[in-house]
């Protein structure tokens, strides 16, 4: 069953922490591959992120050979990272309502249907081998996620130093590969917006590695 993403790329997740779990990408021949605070990952659960990474791997056009033991890593620090997350937003109350969660469901399925031109949603769904099920369940855990980092991460206005200092360096770029360099108001909005996604996706990370290291993780592969 391949996950679709829908507020958050899982696909970044690994991003925010880069630890070793794991040197074995060749079959899984334990039930359990890590527990979280308790709570189980099975290889059934593994298989499945594995699988989605190496569709995203193929359609970027990048060889899966010899590249193994990095998605298994990878696949297996999103599953981690995921449900620590989540964890700690049932905990602190932030995972959205069944209200909500219908609401926005609802939102997504038409926005689905308009975007592939169809009203047969199962036949969309088909295409990425899930189900309305399966798709709410995921967008409930993407909500939840989103709810939890919205609550406890902020991010700092770009100050015009931090903009002077990405400005200067796209200039040089620009510079070493023989092309004009724009005014800063033309590019101003851009590298505000690089800026900004750098400073969340570096607080994105340093919340992970902190909730990691308050958690209970066991790797058994």
């Amino acid at each position: 069953m391949k996950k679709i993403t829908l507020l958050i790329s899982l696909a970044l997740m690994m991003v925010f922490i880069a630890a070793c779990q794991g040197d074995d990408a060749g079959d899984i021949d334990v039930d359990v591959v890590a527990t979280v605070n308790g709570e189980d990952i099975t290889a059934e659960d593994l298989l499945e992120n594995e699988q989605f990474i190496i569709d995203n791997y193929e359609m970027a056009g990048l060889s899966v050979d010899g590249n193994e033991d990095e998605i298994r890593e990878t696949a297996l620090n999103q599953l981690i990272n995921t449900r620590i997350i989540v964890q700690n937003a049932i905990n602190d109350n932030l995972a959205p309502s069944d209200e909500e969660l219908d609401e926005e469901f609802e939102t997504f399925i038409a926005e689905l249907k308009e975007y592939h031109g169809s009203d047969n949603i199962d036949e969309i769904l088909e295409q990425f081998n899930t189900n309305e099920a399966e798709l709410k369940e995921d967008l409930r855990t993407d909500l939840t996620i989103q709810s939890y980092i919205d609550t406890n991460i902020t991010v700092d206005d770009v100050s015009d130093e931090e903009l002077q200092e990405a400005y200067d360096e796209y200039a040089e770029y620009l510079e070493s590969i023989e092309e004009d360099v724009p005014p800063l108001d033309e590019v101003r909005e851009l590298l505000e917006q690089q800026i900004a996604n750098d400073k969340n996706v570096e607080a994105q990370r340093e919340l992970i590695e902190r909730l990691r290291e308050d958690s209970e993780i066991e790797i058994m592969i």
